[in-house]
């Protein structure tokens, strides 16, 4: 199978992925986010479903490392670069990391435990965005899910940036469709072919968004209530020929429609899978609002928890995540985690295990 790396940044994110509590956000077309409770299927975790899988065997090598970015003198701009060769993972699968584009807002509301060693940054400020690749590709990360809120929304126009942040590098985007969320309606297969027939017309074709088997991928957030019926809405209104990963759910492997591949957001278990689809981590979850940590940071655990990523066959190794602030799960670099090479403990953990990308 052939993987084409592409993503696409978006974020008001639904932040700790379980329940509903609300609290305010950055300007987009949402006002509340949720706090996460334990969101896996506890039945299905390390067991294989009998559902037959997608054919997700990866390929790639990644041998690029990061290159530093140079200033730009004022001279005429040339064309962007072509996009550098689809990197190949050692092994199988690609490392993705879930990603938000919603700050500086989000900074403030609703606030974190920790602050990043950029400080107070801007998710629209390309030079921040490429620093941003920069951190993950050192990490081993080929790939973000970028958070999306919908047409117009503050994630839908940081995306913009983040795709073209990472011309010249092998670095791609993908979505997080959040619409499906607790805070939306079920929406009926013509809405849904609607907002995917924008994201086909205004990010699908862009070299820098992931494919694979040249389909544009997509990961879906459901509703916690949401069961076969929005697969059944989903493959209804997937028209486009999109490779969706929808999130599990209890029963998703009875299921009579079966999106591409599966999917699980839990950062407050240190890893998540579900076979064979995805294998996820989470460096800790500290929810803005409360007075301690739901899981707290432990370099040493999470670096077994890569470790055992990197040894799973699964398509989808996913890090959860790399920058939501407001619930403490980042891997972004802070001052909290800092280390001689800049990147920060977590990153650092990555770059031993995974090398560079």
């Amino acid at each position: 199978m052939v993987v084409v790396l592409l993503l696409a940044a978006a974020g008001v994110a639904a932040a700790s992925r379980g329940d509903d509590s609300a609290h305010p956000l950055a300007a987009g077309p949402s006002t509340t986010r949720r706090a996460a409770t334990t969101t896996s299927v506890v039945e299905d975790t390390t067991t294989s479903t009998a559902a037959s899988a997608p054919t997700t065997t990866a390929a790639a090598r990644i041998t690029a490392a990061p290159r530093p970015r140079t200033a730009t003198t004022a001279k005429p701009k040339a064309p962007a670069p072509a996009p550098a060769p689809t990197p190949k993972p050692s092994g199988s699968g690609v490392v993705a990391a879930f990603y938000y584009g919603w700050y500086p807002g989000s900074f403030e509301l609703p606030g974190s435990h920790y602050t990043p060693t950029a400080g107070k940054y801007d998710s629209k400020d390309l030079a921040t965005v490429q620093r941003q690749i920069d951190q993950m590709r050192y990490g081993g990360i080929q790939a973000a899910i970028a958070s999306w809120w919908g047409p117009g929304s503050s994630t839908d126009q940081a995306f913009a940036t983040d795709l073209r942040a990472a011309d010249g590098t092998p670095f791609k985007w993908a979505l997080y469709y959040e619409l499906e969320g607790p805070n939306y309606p079920n929406q009926a297969p013509d809405q849904l072919r609607s907002s995917l027939q924008y994201i086909v017309d205004r990010y699908a074709n862009d070299p820098n968004y992931l494919k694979v088997d040249g389909k544009p991928v997509i990961f879906v957030w459901p509703d916690p209530n949401d069961r076969c019926d929005m697969v059944s809405r989903w493959n209804a209104a997937n028209t486009f020929g999109l490779y969706v990963v929808q999130k599990r759910f209890p029963g998703y492997a009875s299921c009579g429609a079966q999106p591409q591949s599966w999917h699980d957001y839990s950062p407050d278990r240190p890893t998540i899978e579900v076979k064979p689809w995805s294998f996820g981590v989470s460096p800790g979850f500290w929810l803005y609002n409360e007075g301690s940590p739901r899981l707290a940071r432990d370099p040493a655990r999470f670096e077994q928890g890569v470790a055992a990523m990197a040894a799973s066959p699964a398509m989808w190794k996913l890090v959860t995540t790399f920058n939501e602030w407001g619930e403490g799960t980042a891997v972004e670099p802070a001052t909290a985690w800092a280390t001689p090479s800049g990147y920060g403990v977590y990153l650092d953990i990555m770059h031993k295990v995974l090398g560079s990308r």
